[in-house]
């Protein structure tokens, strides 16, 4: 959903928290086509700016560094105007090359958390007589996007959770206030989730448990993100209660054997598996450059549809056209699919093995032409085909990097990334210092935040 009539609130997009100073903040607020939000209508057009809010809000830099496609040397070497990206695929020590810029997926999370904030604080303003439902979906929105924004920025800008150090690790700066005069710092790794955690519980108080519009979120995404975080934390057993918990409010999936797969784009937008709909910011190694690991190519059997409905044979080798946007910009929202993944898992590391394999019964026997039911698989192979699948189901959605992270963690599923270019060969280690994204140096030497060692 898209709102062109939104009022520009002191500047928003120029005033990011971490690049602008107080005498230019001072300036802007002074030009009096510059408007505060006050109402009701003025704080749904802030959500609902869906370029901000959805279009722009899954970052691209972990899928820029993670293992589902390959560049040819001669794809590499033509990308121009883009230092970061560059850098990223070989996971150089410096992706920004020494420049002081701003990187897109850290300006645009926070300019997204400096919107939630100044609709957190806006509502508490009104009239007692104005809190109505409508007031409490705003304000439910307002939370799940915040935290929407913090766990995309805690997947690339500090280290994977880690029960037994989170409170000591250092996370990103938490900032819960639209006043850019508040000096920021970074928070540890458990306060950032704790405040993921506290912003998503808020949200399912007040959201609704399903909404019409596909780019609002529903008690069905809060819960699914809830679910999300979990996993990423370990805690699989509230991994699972929540999964469970938006499936019982929304499970619709797709059959993919109605899916036309010899269109050049499958999947329409907003189709009835998505539960709540974000799309990757684009850029050219994803648009033009992008070649589908073999490995990852040969995972699919023959009658799986997902073979032909994801991918296509490109000039120079597989390429994808499977986004659940409908056309080449990478879908990054929540599907169903997903949500029966996670709960999958769950159920699989609590040798639930029965339920895990229920889970995906529901998932194979809409994406596998010819499908029957398998009697038994056993407790051992459960988790690893569990995974299989869900590296199979969720490609190029933005989720991989954040995966790899947390299966390094266990030294059975750790991987070795490989790069080739131009005959030499790059290798990202499991656990590496560079699962860990630099802050882009023009945040750092203005807030003086701490840089991330690399």
């Amino acid at each position: 959903m898209k709102n062109r009539n939104i009022p520009v609130i002191v500047g928003l997009i120029a005033i990011l928290f971490f690049t602008a100073c107080q005498e230019e903040f001072l300036d802007l607020k002074s030009d009096k086509k510059l408007v505060v939000p006050t109402t009701l209508k003025d704080f749904r057009a802030l959500m609902d700016n869906s370029d901000i809010m959805n279009n722009s809000s899954v970052p691209y830099l972990g899928e820029v560094s993670a293992d589902d496609y390959y560049m040819s040397t001669e794809n590499f070497m033509s990308i121009s105007g883009s230092t970061v990206l560059h850098n990223s695929y070989i996971w150089a020590s410096d992706i920004y090359g020494g420049e002081h810029q701003l990187n897109d997926d850290w300006a645009r999370l926070y300019q997204m958390v400096l919107y939630c904030n100044v609709v957190l604080e806006g509502l508490e303003k009104l009239p007692h007589n104005a809190l109505s439902g409508e007031w409490k979906e705003i304000k439910g929105t307002a939370y799940f996007f915040r935290s929407w924004a913090f766990y995309q920025l805690a997947q690339l800008f500090c280290v994977q959770y880690d029960a037994v150090t989170a409170s000591e690790d250092i996370g990103i700066p938490i900032r819960l206030h639209a006043d850019i005069k508040v000096k920021a710092s970074r928070n540890t790794v458990a306060e950032t989730y704790r405040q993921i955690i506290s912003d998503l519980s808020n949200a399912v108080k007040l959201l609704p448990p399903h909404t019409l519009f596909k780019t609002r979120p529903g008690g069905d995404a809060a819960y699914a993100m809830l679910a999300k975080v979990y996993l990423q934390m370990g805690d699989y057993e509230a991994a699972l209660d929540n999964a469970g918990e938006s499936l019982s409010i929304y499970d619709g999936l797709l059959d993919f054997n109605s899916i036309d797969t010899a269109l050049a784009y499958p999947f329409e937008m907003f189709n009835k598996e998505v539960i709540f709909h974000a799309v990757m910011r684009t850029n050219s190694i994803f648009r033009r450059r992008l070649n589908v690991d073999t490995s990852l190519y040969r995972l699919y059997a023959e009658n799986d549809i997902r073979k032909q409905a994801f991918f296509q044979q490109g000039e120079e080798g597989i390429t994808y056209k499977g986004s659940y946007n409908g056309d080449y910009k990478f879908f990054g929202g929540i599907s169903v699919a997903e949500v029966y993944l996670i709960k999958a898992e769950c159920n699989a590391r609590l040798n639930k093995t029965g339920e895990a394999l229920m889970d995906l019964q529901q998932l194979w026997r809409n994406r596998v032409s010819n499908y029957h039911d398998p009697l038994e698989i056993d407790q051992d192979s459960m988790l690893n085909i569990v995974l299989e699948e869900r590296r199979k189901e969720l490609v190029f959605r933005g989720i991989r990097w954040a995966d790899l992270r947390r299966l390094n963690k266990e030294p059975r599923f750790s991987k070795t990334l490989i790069r080739k270019v131009d005959g030499k060969e790059y290798r990202l280690l499991p656990n590496d210092p560079k699962y860990v994204f630099p802050i882009p140096p023009t945040s750092v030497s203005i807030s003086g935040l701490e840089q991330n060692p690399r």
